[in-house]
């Protein structure tokens, strides 16, 4: 595999006390991270991914260390392991104590053709080439043989036609209540159908697509203001609050200029 330090430029290493991540530049464009990460005590997290896919690996993963959640199961995530993530997929994590070390690319462009249409687990039998010649038609060809597990539990349709509606305009300074009357439902009754859909609300879903759009656009170059707007926080306090729980971190880490802790 092409080691990180063959990538033309870093762009960031944000250091917090659960993890410590290096960004660099990707050839031809997009994003490409390692991650370790620590986990002191059992943890549930979900992931909401915004118009990006990701491709990632993560090698000799202890079993019992880091399981998905799909329709109810705990799926175990082990060994030597590679993970598809299509925009606007939903990952429901249990972390268990430990470290866990994650390599990614990250691309704004549209999925390949070849792609899954849905988050995809699938084993290695060697270490992804996460680099732009490397992801061809091989990589996709292993990954159509995985397990799915993106967050699904009992999707129905109130709660498909709302996560479609905010796919579509989360970055838009919309309120919920507007969406609502698109739907033809109420607030309460859309917050049902979502939760049971996936497990999360559909308030924390654009929160969690909002934070993730904004660390990029910041690590980009835009400033804090400027992302947070640009992503539908008109608050920027609220921004920070949301950020700082979904994140980790404070925004101004992932902002260009001199590292920061």
């Amino acid at each position: 595999m092409t080691k990180a330090k063959s990538f033309s430029h870093m762009i960031r290493k944000i250091e917090t006390p659960y993890a410590v991540t290096t960004y660099y530049n990707f050839p031809g464009g997009g994003l490409y991270f390692e991650s370790l990460q620590k986990t002191e005590k059992l943890t549930c997290m979900f992931d909401a991914l915004p118009n990006f896919w990701s491709l990632a690996y993560a090698l000799d993963l202890p079993e019992g260390r880091v399981f998905l959640v799909r329709r109810g199961q705990l799926i175990p995530v082990s060994g030597n392991v590679g993970l598809f993530v299509p925009p606007f997929s939903i990952l429901d994590w249990r972390l268990n104590i430990g470290l866990v070390e994650w390599k990614a690319v990250i691309q704004f462009s549209e999925p390949p053709v070849l792609a899954p249409k849905h988050a995809t687990m699938f084993q290695l039998r060697y270490e992804l080439p996460l680099t732009r010649s490397g992801i061809n038609e091989e990589i996709f060809g292993l990954i159509k043989t995985g397990q799915r597990v993106d967050k699904e539990e009992k999707v129905i349709p109130l709660g498909l036609k709302a996560k479609q509606a905010i796919d579509l305009s989360f970055s838009d300074s919309v309120l919920m209540d507007d969406l609502c009357k698109d739907l033809g439902c109420s607030p309460s009754a859309m917050s049902r159908a979502f939760k049971t859909s996936y497990g999360i609300s559909p308030v924390a879903y654009r929160n969690q697509l909002r934070v993730y759009d904004a660390s990029l656009k910041m690590l980009m170059g835009e400033s804090v203001t400027k992302a947070a707007h640009d992503v539908g926080f008109q608050d920027l306090s609220r921004f920070n609050k949301q950020f700082k729980i979904k994140m980790r971190a404070i925004p101004s880490q992932f902002k260009l200029g001199p590292a920061a802790r």
